[in-house]
């Protein structure tokens, strides 16, 4: 069998790689130019005509809110001692500790700019 040497074969895919871009970036431009001539050509530079204007539609007035009526039905009863009520809240278990003591003094740096 005949095998081409490295060189030969990497030589012929960098032709091919730089031709296909060289070709996409000419069919690029080729669209472009396309597409630029024919917008040219159909455009007519008119304003739109008023005739193809939606027709009018009425407006209607707008819904007047009105409060609705609230009707209030209230039922007391007599509490049964059950367990459905919450209990009242209570006051601590214990008594309070003793207050935390103050921060120390703070330490004197003195300098001899600022003595203590």
């Amino acid at each position: 069998m005949y095998q081409r040497s490295r060189p030969t074969i990497r030589d012929r895919a960098d032709r091919l790689i730089r031709g296909a871009t060289v070709g996409g970036i000419g069919g690029a431009l080729a669209l472009t130019g396309v597409f630029s001539t024919m917008a040219a050509m159909y455009f007519s530079g008119k304003p739109v005509a008023a005739e193809n204007a939606p027709p009018a539609v009425p407006v209607a007035k707008a819904p007047v809110q009105a409060p609705r009526k609230v009707i209030v039905h209230v039922v007391h009863r007599a509490a049964s001692g059950g367990s459905t009520y919450a209990r009242v809240p209570s006051g601590p278990g214990q008594a309070p500790g003793p207050a935390p003591l103050p921060p120390p003094a703070p330490v004197c740096h003195s300098t001899p700019s600022h003595p203590c």
